[in-house]
């Protein structure tokens, strides 16, 4: 499977910088993080319930970039991630 490099990018930032963004007084980590799930969640299908392979794709992925958003987003939109 492909994944879409700035749908990768934004996950991995966002993975990575969610643990640090609590310990930390810098609001830039902070507001990365919310413009990545903001991303997320203005990408979601909510008629398929899936995220698109990219803004305006009608290709959708089952697994990968699925499970990572509901992951990233798990603590801030659940009612995305069931």
């Amino acid at each position: 499977m492909h994944l879409r490099p700035t749908i990768v990018s934004i996950l991995v930032l966002a993975l990575s910088s969610r643990a640090g963004a609590a310990a930390t007084a810098d609001g830039d980590i902070a507001q990365r993080i919310h413009l990545g799930e903001s991303f997320l969640t203005n990408l979601f299908d909510a008629r398929l319930q899936l995220l698109p392979e990219y803004p305006g794709s009608s290709t959708y992925w089952l697994f990968h970039d699925n499970y990572l958003a509901a992951h990233l987003l798990e603590g801030t939109r659940p009612d995305l991630t069931r």
